[in-house]
């Protein structure tokens, strides 16, 4: 059953810590960074791991074996468990990073790798949903603040 309550940054980051993943084998993406830098709750933890990760957690009972309804990824499959979701990768349009690529830019906190904030505003630009553009402002607000901090 999916729980959807807001989680902060502590919730995550025990949440992602209790899979025991290996450090180099997966990234937190989706807004989970946009919640470590207190921009926006998150309702779910969304991961790009391994294809081996991927294919070990597919045989746990636990977790469900969904479809993807983008076009792009029409019989691809990803998986869910209450407030995680795992993925190969969240690549749309014309950004398609490799899990290293992510992984080379990624921010850290606790120890768990976070899609940069960057890497964010591009996939949602190529996403384009009404919520992405609302995501994307308040990066770029955020980001500038910070630019603008430095320069006092």
């Amino acid at each position: 059953m999916l729980k959807y309550l807001p989680m902060d940054s502590s919730s995550i980051i025990n949440l992602v810590k209790s899979l025991s993943l290996p450090q180099d084998k997966f990234i937190v993406v989706g807004s989970g960074i946009m919640t470590m830098h207190g921009l926006k709750d998150a309702h779910d933890i969304d991961l790009v791991v391994s294809p081996e990760i991927l294919k070990s957690y597919s045989k746990k009972t636990d977790w469900e074996t969904k479809y993807y309804t983008y076009p792009e990824k029409i019989g691809k499959t990803y998986l869910q468990n209450s407030d995680l979701e795992m993925y190969l990768d969240v690549n749309y349009g014309n950004f398609n990073p490799t899990l290293d690529e992510l992984l080379g830019r990624a921010e850290y906190f606790d120890d768990i790798p976070f899609i940069s904030l960057e890497d964010l505003i591009k996939f949602k630009t190529e996403y384009n949903r009404p919520k992405d553009h609302i995501d994307i402002q308040k990066i770029k607000t955020y980001l500038h603040r910070g630019e603008s901090d430095l320069e006092i």
